[in-house]
């Protein structure tokens, strides 16, 4: 299966993806145990920009959490797709993470060296656009900033900053995977996720594939003047 080619520099659709099994299972999940957002809280504690997510980590590190049995149907099935797209490997981080209604995953940057030699791929479960897109954005891009500078042959200090934060701007829907290439050390790039529903959670699949022979799905393209925004 080939990767179909994107408009965006650092997003690839890559497919409808039916995921009607994961959302089953998680409701059941969420009914046996009420608190199995709550059993895991390291990622919100440690990293700040994820602090008002929950998550439910099934592999970590190549590791098998408590609730993985409960989506253990589901993994081969995802495996053999990704195996279809990006060649023989394995399931190297899996987690589910839920953002609540009008909340936000910060900006950062992803600095794990691991991300360069998987891919990172989001499959949507649940988002207040099923229909129409615009609820839940994902921003990627960098931060350009012109420092304060001192006049020349003076101590006189220019005081004037100015800042442009470039990114592309993707809404992503239910069923659908996302690869994203958040790892150019060109242009240090920085996400954050923004879920502007007021009613419904946003909740995705997030997972690294790592192949026995990694080749980037991205080319280097510039990011257009129509997907720039200005902060």
């Amino acid at each position: 299966m080939s990767i179909p080619e994107s408009p965006y520099a650092h997003f690839n659709r890559i497919m409808i993806y039916d995921a009607s099994g994961w959302r089953k299972s998680l409701e059941s999940l969420e009914k046996e145990k009420p608190d199995c957002w709550d059993i895991f809280v390291e990622r919100q504690q440690l990293a700040g920009a994820h602090q008002m997510t929950r998550n439910i980590p099934l592999i970590w590190n190549e590791q098998e959490s408590t609730l993985y049995d409960y989506f253990e149907h589901l993994i081969e099935p995802l495996e053999n797709t990704l195996t279809d797209i990006y060649g023989v490997g394995h399931i190297r981080k899996l987690l589910i993470t839920n953002q609540p209604p009008s909340s936000i995953v910060f900006r950062h940057r992803d600095a794990d060296f691991i991300f360069h030699n998987c891919h990172r791929c989001h499959i949507v479960l649940e988002t207040g656009n099923t229909k129409v897109y615009g609820s839940t954005l994902f921003y990627l891009g960098r931060l350009e900033e012109n420092q304060p500078t001192w006049g020349r042959g003076t101590s006189q200090r220019l005081e004037k900053i100015t800042e442009r934060y470039i990114s592309e701007t993707v809404p992503m829907c239910i069923d659908e995977m996302w690869e994203i290439d958040n790892v150019d050390d060109d242009l240090m790039l920085k996400h954050s996720v923004i879920n502007y529903n007021k009613e419904f959670r946003k909740i995705h699949i997030i997972f690294d594939w790592k192949p026995q022979n990694y080749l980037s799905s991205f080319h280097k393209k510039p990011l257009d003047r129509d997907r720039e925004t200005v902060q």
